[in-house]
């Protein structure tokens, strides 16, 4: 009797030990299932901080096209109104004074295009730093 006795006693301290194990393990289960679900977090706000960025780079793009086509634009102006000063210039004296109101339009336009360009450049520069945040996102969401 003694010796099932202590056989009992060693059964439930090996039962106690393996119980311990079991709770310590779930412990650590539990812990990883919620840095598990932090990472999905941050991996969720990742994405859709890379959604925003690729929205503003669209929005940038359209704006440049936009500019782009407005400076083509003003650029056929320019050549239309410079083959009228030439015309221009064939006539009278009085018709130079419409010549020098016609190049007066031509250097407005310049002006203009010259603005559209720097406004162009910007936005590049603008949809080039967007780009790169995106490749960052995306360097941390792959980590």
């Amino acid at each position: 009797l003694s010796k099932l006795e202590e056989q009992d006693s060693q059964q439930r301290e090996v039962a106690n030990q393996a119980a311990e194990k079991i709770w310590g393990l779930g412990q650590q289960m539990s812990k990883l299932e919620v840095q598990g679900s932090q990472q999905r977090e941050m991996a969720n706000q990742a994405a859709e901080k890379i959604w925003d960025l690729g929205q503003q780079l669209s929005k940038l793009e359209e704006q440049g096209s936009q500019q782009r086509e407005a400076a083509n634009q003003v650029a056929e102006k320019m050549l239309g109104l410079g083959q009228q000063l030439s015309k221009l210039e064939e006539q009278d004296s009085q018709q130079r004074e419409v010549a020098n109101q016609a190049a007066e339009k031509i250097w407005g336009l310049g002006q203009q295009m010259s603005k559209l360009e720097v406004q162009g450049s910007q936005q590049r520069e603008m949809a080039n730093q967007a780009a790169e945040k995106i490749w960052d996102l995306g360097q941390q969401l792959s980590k």
